[in-house]
């Protein structure tokens, strides 16, 4: 029971990362879910594994900064195919190098969630990739706390299933969005990270 909604993964500066078992999520506001964590287990620490990967298969919750680090997450269940793990995203994912030093990989299986409690300034370093689902935040109405966000920044990249989207057109979610691409994903992508060559001018 002390990781039935999933894992909190913190990662630190010093190569390795906290997790925690997730017992209880934030209730449901206007039909949408929070991706919000209410409560959670005992904290362990571990390095982060010599080969970057970090494989889980469940629900994640991921934040923290990295350190000359070089890691890539992912959530997924199994069947591999067709099933629901989500990586939710509600505070800072930071680099400390930005010249190719430091690299994250997130992949999930379904979709990639700003919750509702998310930062209201939140910034994600880091490659995304919803492989079935979408990047986004759900529709939080003017009847949910924290239904409108100020800004949000991913400095990276976004391969989404289905349309991304971190605003709505009645002007709920992140007002600002900034999609910055990082060019060091071309030469130095995370560890095991699919690519497809080098991107092209058109």
């Amino acid at each position: 029971s002390s990781c039935d909604e999933g894992f909190h993964i913190t990662l630190k500066n010093d190569n390795t990362f906290d997790i925690s078992g997730v017992t209880s999520v934030r209730n449901d506001c206007g039909g949408s879910p929070s991706h919000s964590i209410l409560s959670e287990g005992s904290l362990n620490n571990y390095p982060i594994p010599s080969n970057g990967i970090i494989f889980v298969k469940h629900h994640v919750w991921v934040d923290g900064q990295i350190n000359n680090s070089r890691i890539t997450i992912l959530a997924f269940e199994e069947p591999f195919t067709g099933n629901s793990s989500d990586i939710n995203i509600n505070n800072d994912i930071l680099y400390t190098n930005y010249d190719g030093t430091d690299s994250m990989g997130l992949i999930a299986q379904r979709d990639i969630n700003a919750g509702q409690y998310s930062e209201n300034d939140l910034r994600i370093d880091a490659a995304l990739i919803a492989k079935e689902g979408r990047i986004g935040r759900e529709y939080y109405n003017s009847g949910c706390t924290s239904y409108i966000r100020d800004t949000i920044t991913i400095n990276g990249s976004l391969a989404t299933n289905n349309r991304y989207g971190f605003a709505y057109t009645d002007g709920t979610g992140y007002q600002t969005r900034n999609l910055i691409y990082d060019n060091n994903l071309t030469f130095i992508p995370p560890p095991h990270f699919p690519t497809t060559g080098e991107y092209t001018f058109i």
